[in-house]
């Protein structure tokens, strides 16, 4: 088992097949109940080696297959975080390349977006971008995009499952790059 720390509110944990058996967890198996029950059997470890207390929050829980067993995210959202953040990151999923370019031609042609920076990330199905915007912007970000893809408020699990399943191509100025190409 690794659990490792990712920021102040998220945590992935990688249980080896071992580790599920461990606990007597067939993934396939996976479901609400057995998973919340593992998730409050790691909480003490959790707190002892990230220095998080989970045990009174709402969590996010993602859990992903492995090859050799399963990674878990979890995620809270502090609400005292969330009113002070001036940032809002927003995630697109794009099933084409084209709706994708689309999508930024129009986000440079629209600084009022108050895009702060932009990645983008890349499987052999999906391209996820991923924008910074302005806490006044996020929403009109967000409607925009609903015209061109697929998007979502993105949480750290979210963020952190794109970056760990995902190539990432552009970190910084994606929108600029692929409007122009």
């Amino acid at each position: 088992m690794n659990i490792e720390k990712l920021n102040e509110y998220a945590v992935k944990i990688f249980l080896s097949d071992n580790d599920l058996n461990r606990y007597d967890i067939c993934f396939q198996e996976m479901n609400n109940k057995n998973t919340a029950a593992l998730i409050l059997s790691l909480a003490d470890e959790i707190t002892d080696s990230c220095g998080i207390d989970i045990s009174d929050k709402k969590l996010i829980v993602e859990v992903f297959s492995q090859k050799n067993g399963c990674t878990i995210f979890l995620s809270f959202n502090p609400s005292q975080k969330k009113a002070s953040q001036k940032k809002i990151p927003v995630m697109i999923q794009f099933k084409d390349y084209e709706s994708l370019k689309d999508f930024c031609i129009f986000l440079q042609k629209n600084p009022e977006y108050h895009i702060r920076s932009s990645s983008l990330y890349f499987n052999k199905i999906f391209f996820y971008l991923i924008l910074l915007c302005d806490k006044n912007s996020a929403d009109s970000v967000y409607k925009a995009a609903e015209s061109y893809g697929f998007p979502e408020y993105c949480t750290e699990v979210g963020e952190a499952a794109v970056k760990e399943y995902f190539i990432c191509i552009e970190n910084g100025n994606a929108v600029r790059k692929v409007a122009s190409i």
